[in-house]
């Protein structure tokens, strides 16, 4: 069995490092992992929090207009999430674009039509062998083409997602309303951050989260 795919996310908001990690299955952020474990409260007063990662634009919009009545001010931002999708079977980058071409050719005598020549990026001149949601299926062709002579590679397909991010700060001697809309927040958390200037980007409070 494999292992799950890990995504990246790079945001400066919750870590004095500007990184931490979120595990992801089948794209769904589904555990972020805090430099520490924070203690709950259950009001921080005039503290300023985020609620992310949020899984759209829409998710977001949602969840702003509830807050609203909470807030002194409430911004939204949005980071990028480096995901794998599954396994990528191909032949490595030829010297040019005429070898590439030459392998395709061989590819097609012997009955292989399920490929392409990736013509622009940095895999420019491999030639795509498949794309598989899992593992097994990614071993079985890599073997297949093994067997007529060739040396494919497999590897991990990587995308980059948007990840939306809402920062509010509360009214004086209002509560938290987290516990109250986090159902509209699935796969979400809540994290009390350091109040920030409007030209900068907050840091993680580390005196409490959610």
């Amino acid at each position: 069995m494999s292992n799950p795919p890990v995504a990246e996310i790079k945001d400066p908001a919750l870590s004095t490092t500007n990184q931490d990690t979120a595990s992801v299955i089948d794209g769904n952020v589904i555990e972020l992992q805090l430099l520490n474990e924070l203690d709950l409260r259950e009001n921080f007063g005039n503290h300023c929090a985020t609620i992310g990662p949020l899984k759209s634009a829409t998710t977001v919009r949602r969840l702003r207009d509830r807050l609203t009545a909470y807030t002194s001010r409430i911004r939204e931002r949005q980071t990028e999430a480096r995901v794998e999708r599954g396994y990528w079977v191909y032949l490595p980058v030829a010297e040019s674009r005429d070898a590439a071409i030459e392998y395709a050719s061989q590819l097609a005598s012997m009955g292989i039509n399920d490929y392409f020549v990736v013509t622009s990026g940095e895999m420019q001149n491999a030639v795509s062998l498949g794309l598989f949601n899992n593992l097994p299926n990614a071993e079985k062709r890599q073997q297949q083409l093994q067997a007529l002579g060739f040396n494919p590679r497999l590897g991990a397909r990587r995308e980059y997602e948007s990840r939306y991010w809402l920062d509010y700060q509360l009214l004086d001697d209002v509560e938290s309303p987290w516990k109250n809309i986090s159902r509209s927040a699935q796969g979400a958390r809540h994290f009390n951050i350091l109040c920030w200037e409007e030209a900068n980007t907050p840091e993680l409070d580390e005196n409490n989260s959610f």
